[in-house]
């Protein structure tokens, strides 16, 4: 088989609530790097944005989790598990290329331009994102090396030239290297007759790093059905020999966190009771 087949389990789907206060971005690489399985983390939008998220671990793991490192969360178990409609546009986000790095240095809270985009409509945005295989870090210094040695020019007297951009690339790729990464993949759904997926192009461009010429381009899937199912299911398709769509721990954190102080946008399902503070007596 050329594809492996890897879900998390809806059963375990946990509605999240977060506290305002709280920092959202600053956990979320110390929570990701705790990933053992396959995780499912989910945004809908309907009259508000909902964090759920499931996993191919027993939600007690799940709930433990997030309670580590979002202790004032509010966790239960949602009312249904999906968003249901029968007109919907899917989109998904794929890497331009293998092994470059995207854009991080984002100085605000990425979310606060995706829910923006989802203002209005009935939609749900999901990540699901497993562990990287370890061979993907060697791949990955080798394309390093490659851009270190810098390209020849020249026939009769050949030299070798390397640019600042070059040299510059060549770093990012070798903090790449080093950074715990995971397959992933990304799902856009908008439900409803006025399904709009042109919104969520400037969120996806916040990621474009120029040095690099990476970032992410969208494809709008051909069996919009057979996507969904998937999608309701859970489920990635990974590439045996192709491409994957991998992410570094500090990539995927910009993706997949829970809501904090850093979210300007209102309409969010919050919880406005700290959990993580001990009675006085």
């Amino acid at each position: 088989m050329f594809w492996i087949k890897k879900c998390a389990d809806p059963s375990t789907l946990i509605a999240i609530r977060p506290y305002k206060h709280a920092k959202g971005l600053d956990p979320a690489k110390d929570f990701l790097r705790t990933i053992r399985g396959v995780y499912s983390f989910e945004i809908w939008f309907e009259d508000k944005a909902k964090i759920r998220m499931c996993s191919s671990e027993p939600e007690i793991e799940l709930r433990k989790r997030i309670t580590s490192f979002y202790p004032s969360a509010e966790i239960s178990k949602p009312d249904k598990d999906f968003i249901d409609d029968e007109e919907y546009c899917m989109i998904k986000a794929t890497l331009r290329k293998d092994y470059l790095p995207l854009r991080t240095d984002i100085n605000e809270d990425p979310f606060n331009t995706l829910l923006t985009a989802m203002i209005g409509h009935k939609a749900i945005y999901q990540v699901l994102f497993t562990p990287a295989p370890q061979r993907w870090m060697s791949k990955a210094v080798k394309v390093a090396e490659r851009l270190m040695k810098g390209k020849v020019v020249g026939w009769l007297e050949p030299k070798i030239v390397q640019s600042p951009m070059e040299k510059e690339l060549a770093k990012q790729v070798i903090n790449r290297a080093s950074q715990p990464a995971f397959v992933v993949e990304v799902r856009i759904a908008v439900f409803g007759e006025e399904s709009n997926i042109n919104n969520f192009e400037p969120f996806f461009n916040l990621f474009y790093n120029p040095v690099a010429d990476q970032g992410f381009k969208l494809v709008i899937p051909r069996n919009q059905k057979a996507e969904l199912e998937k999608m309701k299911k859970r489920c990635m398709t990974i590439s045996r020999f192709g491409s994957k769509n991998i992410l570094t721990v500090n990539e995927l954190a910009l993706l997949v966190h829970i809501f904090g102080e850093e979210l300007r946008v209102r309409e969010v399902e919050w919880t406005f009771a700290r959990r993580d503070l001990k009675p006085l007596f």
